[in-house]
């Protein structure tokens, strides 16, 4: 099949008058072919949008940016650029990898497609990288041609495409594109297989490449069949939240364990983690005793566990010791993207008026802290406020609806509030008085009262 059959096919298949096509566009030759081929096929150009990743890791990347905008101006194509920032030097290829990806998400919504130009070799290359991992069938089964991204797809039509012929196309049509130096730089894993030992396997063996990319595909009904298996045990170990039920999740043989939190975690858009770090996450959510809180590192992410339902949960940074003055300004930013709070003081004569200006009356039992957001407290008067994340040793709070006071580690447990929640809630000081959990619970005397001063706070989260 030519390379525009091979085009025109994806386009039958994945595209419609409204799809949005969003192209990785590096400015390398394999992405210039693939724009060039999208360009002159039946799809609008008013329907592409090509997005440039710019990794700021070499000394031309502004000028390989501007060749990419000027390259779409000439095919009448919109144009993005878009920076990201690697914040180590350790895995550049990885890291890379996974923030170009991060940033072209960006740009997918419901029915968009991203399409990128991975080929055949790319795909040989891919194979051989997880052998070297010692990856299972997914890793093995390297890249699918199309796969759910985002909110829209990720596809791949140059996948069954050998190099050579990409750039045959390219020197036909005469089309030019960026020579970045550093895929010759041979210390970089695929860099090292692509100049030193793919050349050599296929000249012993040739079709070597094919014949790996070939496995690949075979791999992938493997891990269609893998998925359909997991499906059927996560319908059975899912939580309300999300999590995976840890006592269903040990029932299951080691294999199905091991397969539906591989599952489980790819909803997550998580890359897959190694077999050590699988282990780890077994070993620790299935196994720990009732009281322990563990923790498991994967990608940027962490597993944890609370009441018997592990989760993937976004480190924060720490903000406990964080102490935030409330000197009558409307509003307040809180750190961490937890939003804002924003505060109105009236004075209400009755019920009615309550209701006007949208107020309920506090629900102090919810142990859901997404359903409370707005709490009605007495006013301050002379007082100090201050918003607090932590409060110190064994201090006690009484909420409302409760017969004593309790320590603030228990309410927490009572509430069913995670310990990784707990840092994050925004805690309303009088002087040292603690009289607010936002959206968990009021202070026993502190409730808004009518036909007196009272301050209304909102909890404005970010999404």
């Amino acid at each position: 099949m030519t390379l525009p059959a091979q085009i025109e096919r994806f386009v039958a298949d994945y595209c419609q008058p409204t799809t949005r096509i969003v192209i990785g566009l590096s400015g390398g030759v394999d992405s210039v072919v693939l724009l060039d081929l999208l360009a002159k096929s039946t799809v609008d150009n008013q329907q592409i949008i090509a997005v440039h990743v710019n990794h700021g890791l070499n000394k031309l990347a502004h000028n390989w940016g501007l060749f990419c905008q000027q390259l779409c101006d000439n095919y009448a194509i919109a144009f993005v650029l878009e920076p990201v920032h690697l914040t180590s030097a350790s895995n550049l290829e990885a890291q890379a990898r996974q923030a170009r990806y991060q940033a072209l998400a960006k740009y997918i919504s419901s029915d968009d497609v991203l399409v990128t130009a991975q080929h055949l070799d790319d795909q040989a290359e891919t194979v051989l990288l997880a052998l070297k991992r010692g990856a299972g069938v997914l890793g093995l089964a390297a890249m699918p041609s199309s796969l759910a991204f985002n909110q829209g797809r990720h596809n791949r039509p140059l996948l069954n495409i050998g190099r050579k012929e990409i750039e045959h196309y390219a020197h036909r049509h005469q089309l030019h594109w960026i020579e970045d130096d550093s895929n010759l730089d041979c210390r970089f894993d695929r860099n090292y297989l692509r100049h030193q030992i793919m050349p050599k396997l296929n000249q012993r063996w040739q079709g070597f490449s094919e014949n790996l990319a070939r496995s690949a595909s075979l791999l992938g009904q493997s891990i269609e069949l893998l998925d359909e298996l997991a499906v059927i045990d996560y319908d059975k170990v899912q939580a309300a939240s999300g999590g995976l039920l840890v006592a269903v999740v040990g029932g299951l043989s080691a294999a199905r364990q091991n397969n539906v939190i591989r599952y489980w975690l790819r909803q997550h858009q998580l890359v897959m983690p190694s077999q050590a770090q699988l282990q780890q996450i077994t070993a620790q959510m299935l196994t720990a005793t009732l009281d322990s809180d563990p923790i498991v590192e994967v990608c940027g992410a962490q597993i944890r566990r609370y009441q018997g339902v592990m989760m993937v949960v976004t480190p924060q940074p720490d903000i406990s010791e964080q102490v935030i003055a409330w000197r009558g300004e409307p509003t307040i930013s809180l750190p961490n993207q937890l939003g804002k709070l924003e505060f109105s003081q009236h004075h209400y004569s009755d019920h009615k008026d309550t209701e006007s200006h949208g107020i309920a009356k506090n629900d102090c039992t919810s142990p859901n802290i997404d359903r409370q957001t707005l709490v009605r407290l007495i006013a301050p008067r002379d007082r100090q406020v201050e918003i607090r994340f932590s409060v110190v040793g064994s201090y006690k709070a009484w909420p409302i609806g409760r017969d004593k006071r309790r320590v603030v580690k228990k309410l927490w447990q009572e509430f069913n509030i995670p310990t990784w929640q707990r840092s994050q809630i925004p805690l309303v000081f009088f002087d040292q008085q603690l009289v607010a959990a936002l959206g968990v619970w009021v202070e026993q005397g502190y409730q808004g009262c009518i036909n007196q001063p009272n301050v209304v706070i909102r909890w404005h989260k970010f999404d």
